[in-house]
């Protein structure tokens, strides 16, 4: 268990380190390079609602490339999630979605087995869930 414990330590510092860098750039510039990263971004966030090409890691700087890798292992690792590693990150993540067509509401949507007979489905769907919005609409459709 102690190898476990450093190497999640040590995904968890890197990692805050690169998710940090990755949203200023997704925050401050505009380049083909920042939609991949800002894709990137929201697949770490919310991987059942947005999606990444893993191959999308070959048209990127090097840094940036790394950065993504320290956050992917990190999400091997962590006991945390990506975005509580960084100060605001859920909010900040939340702002680059929306500022870049990617709404939060649209894509965080509880899935049709929250409405049905199924609590069992529901109840570990809302624990795994990353997004607030997703566990809102879940633990909504439960008590309606």
């Amino acid at each position: 268990m102690l190898e476990h414990e450093r190497r999640s330590h040590e995904a968890e510092a890197k990692a805050a380190s690169a998710l940090a860098r990755l949203l200023d750039l997704a925050e401050t510039r505009n380049s083909g390079q920042i939609r991949t990263v800002v894709q990137f971004i929201a697949a770490s966030y919310n991987g059942r609602a947005w999606h990444f090409d893993l191959s999308d890691l070959r048209g990127l700087d090097v840094a940036i490339g790394d950065d993504m890798l320290d956050c992917l292992d990190c999400l091997r690792w962590a006991t945390s999630a990506l975005y509580d590693l960084v100060p605001n990150g859920d909010t900040r993540i939340q702002a680059i979605l929306r500022s870049w067509g990617l709404s939060t509401a649209e894509q965080c949507v509880a899935p049709q087995f929250c409405s049905s007979s199924s609590l069992t489905k529901c109840l570990r769907f809302v624990a795994e869930a990353r997004c607030r919005a997703i566990k809102t609409a879940a633990i909504s459709s439960l008590s309606a």
